[in-house]
């Protein structure tokens, strides 16, 4: 077995001489010291005191930090096209996170039908018992103007439609189905809305159950719901997973994220 040094000037502790240090040798940065250096000049040949100090830099300076930017570019080079059904299903699901968050809207019984204003073109709001009929422009409210949402007729049986965008589509629980709406926005105001973000919908069955959307893919997914500004349009489609019973009944709640003060907006389904 090898032994170090034994000339007691070259063991900077004051081990014995045939006897190393625990630590003797021991390299954790792998900066290929060497093993037995001789003390540093003023510490002495009396064995110093422990110490706990900070673990020396790399020769250098400090150790390089990992890069900040292009982290965009990156993630959707990692995303690629293939991947951008999974992105669209995580946002919908963050989405319906946020909805949840928000009370659907609101946490009190449907209110009597709410009349906004006193102009002879006043804005009324209705009920999931007496909705306004489809195909209503309804104006939201936002931050910086008002989001018109109007939705289209629905798809009542839409399990085929969703399989043809996403062949991985996740089938609907038994006694449910799929149904699908194209919701079409309009912002008016000062700056900029995101219609996915600053507004949402929920189904709202004849029992009075509502149901959030459903984490699904669309030919018009969240991910091509454009920022508006004043002027501009957009459109989505929005997939609800229901109970079979419920084909036909309903109405949608449409109610706004950037104020909770805002009462719902209630569109007949049928």
């Amino acid at each position: 077995m090898t032994q170090p040094p034994q000339n007691p000037g070259s063991d900077p502790w004051g081990q014995p001489s045939g006897s190393s240090s625990a630590n003797s040798g021991y390299d954790p940065q792998d900066w290929s010291q060497a093993s037995y250096e001789a003390p540093a000049p003023g510490y002495g040949g009396a064995a110093p005191a422990p110490q706990y100090t900070a673990a020396p830099l790399p020769p250098g300076g400090p150790a390089p930090q990992a890069s900040q930017g292009g982290g965009k570019g990156k993630l959707w080079a990692l995303i690629g096209c293939g991947g951008c059904g999974v992105l669209a299903v995580l946002l919908v699901i963050i989405l319906v996170i946020v909805i949840a968050l928000s009370g659907l809207g609101s946490t009190d019984e449907d209110p009597e039908p709410i009349a906004v204003g006193t102009s002879e073109g006043e804005v009324v709001h209705g009920t999931s018992e007496d909705p306004l009929p489809m195909g209503t422009t309804l104006p939201v409210a936002v931050d910086g103007g008002t989001l018109e949402v109007t939705l289209g007729e629905v798809t009542w049986d839409a399990t085929a439609a969703l399989q043809e965008v996403s062949p991985s589509l996740t089938p609907a629980e038994a006694g449910n189905q799929y149904i699908l709406v194209t919701v079409d926005y309009t912002y008016h105001g000062s700056g900029e809305t995101d219609p996915a973000w600053d507004s949402s919908i929920s189904f709202t069955a004849a029992d009075g159950q509502a149901y959030v959307m459903a984490p699904a893919v669309t030919e018009n997914s969240i991910l091509d719901v454009a920022t508006l500004t004043d002027g501009q349009s957009t459109v989505w489609d929005v997939a609800f997973e229901i109970p079979a019973d419920a084909v036909g009944t309903g109405s949608f709640e449409v109610f706004s994220l950037d104020d909770f003060e805002e009462p719902s907006f209630y569109v007949s389904a049928v």
